[in-house]
């Protein structure tokens, strides 16, 4: 029992260890939880009181500028109306534009011609008092002076000046208009070789195309068949500026007529029509070639009849061969579509 009560107390002295420590703990914290907060107040207040610091700071230097401001606001203002009572004189001179100054000087010269004629016409009628006027003229020109400003009261200065200033006016112009021609040239050259430019590319670009395609190709772009039970005419026009003697001149062997006329239909006949524009205006040429040689004599009467007012004038070919034939066509306003009916009616004959 003895044992027993002893561990009992020995536990209670335990827990009431653990309590006071805890309790003490709890303290500890809100001491520091209090310092801190107290702390943070004293931060703030400070900060506070800087604010208030700069505000009064800048209250300050505001109060300030709008003084100096105002200050630099009365210089200007007198100065403006120096400047105002000043120009109410027409003989006082500023910094005017070249127009201004012109029509200043104009003003003045007229100003000074009639208060002289005014005064000559005092001084006939009465003396004195001319004197007076011109004693008092100069005694206020000799106060402007004083005060800085430039007088003119001589005319014939001021009609010099007028010279000079016309001349430099005329100058001026000239040299304007120099500039604007300039300009102009200069717009136009570019524009010029902008267009050139353009152009040489486009041909450029039709010359690879022209030299890319081949002789299929060519005869294929602008197809139009004239077809029959009997007969198969293809009728083709050759791009702009390719003529019928350089695509005569092209072909290595008829091989490549052979096929392209092999695989549109099996035609019989080719017509090659060609417009080619030169300084002189635009020629025309026809090309015939024939798969078979019987065919040959019969379409070339048919094609040349008077009727059909072709005008077709035979040329020679660089290469040997009897199925082919070469014109120039001196009716120039027969088109392909023209052409194309010949052959339409051609080949209904035909098949009849």
């Amino acid at each position: 029992q003895k044992l027993v009560e002893h561990r009992e107390n020995k536990e209670r002295d335990e827990r009431a260890t653990e309590e006071k420590r805890k309790i003490e703990l709890d303290e500890e914290q809100k001491e520091k939880e209090r310092i801190e907060l107290e702390c943070e107040k004293n931060q703030k207040g400070d900060e506070e009181k800087q604010l208030q610091k700069g505000k009064e700071k800048f209250r300050c230097q505001r109060q300030k500028e709008k003084q100096q401001l105002r200050s630099k606001g009365t210089a200007e203002e007198t100065r403006l109306q120096n400047e105002r009572q000043a120009s109410q004189h027409p003989m006082i001179g500023r910094m005017y534009t070249l127009r201004q100054s012109m029509n200043l000087i104009l003003v003045t010269t007229n100003y000074l011609q009639n208060e002289q004629s005014s005064l000559s016409q005092i001084r006939d009628e009465n003396p004195l008092e001319a004197h007076k006027l011109d004693s008092e003229v100069l005694w206020s020109n000799a106060l402007l002076k004083a005060q800085g400003a430039t007088v003119r009261d001589k005319v014939q200065m001021l009609k010099k000046s007028i010279k000079k200033q016309k001349k430099l006016k005329q100058r001026s112009t000239k040299k304007w208009q120099e500039r604007l021609e300039q300009t102009e040239k200069l717009h136009s050259d570019k524009q010029q070789k902008r267009v050139e430019n353009l152009q040489k590319r486009k041909d450029e670009k039709k010359a690879k195309q022209k030299k890319q395609m081949s002789v299929e190709d060519l005869l294929q772009k602008d197809l139009k068949m004239a077809v029959g039970s009997k007969i198969r005419i293809a009728v083709s026009s050759l791009p702009t500026d390719i003529t019928c003697e350089e695509f005569i001149n092209k072909l290595k062997t008829m091989k490549d007529i052979e096929n392209f006329l092999q695989k549109n239909d099996n035609a019989d006949a080719v017509i090659i029509l060609s417009v080619k524009n030169d300084n002189d205006g635009p020629s025309r040429q026809l090309g015939l070639f024939v798969q078979k040689f019987e065919y040959i004599n019969k379409l070339n009467s048919y094609i040349r009849q008077d009727t059909h007012g072709l005008d077709l004038q035979e040329r020679p070919i660089p290469i040997n061969q009897a199925r082919l034939k070469l014109f120039n066509q001196k009716n120039v306003q027969a088109s392909s579509d023209e052409i194309l009916s010949i052959m339409e009616q051609y080949v209904k004959n035909f098949d009849q």
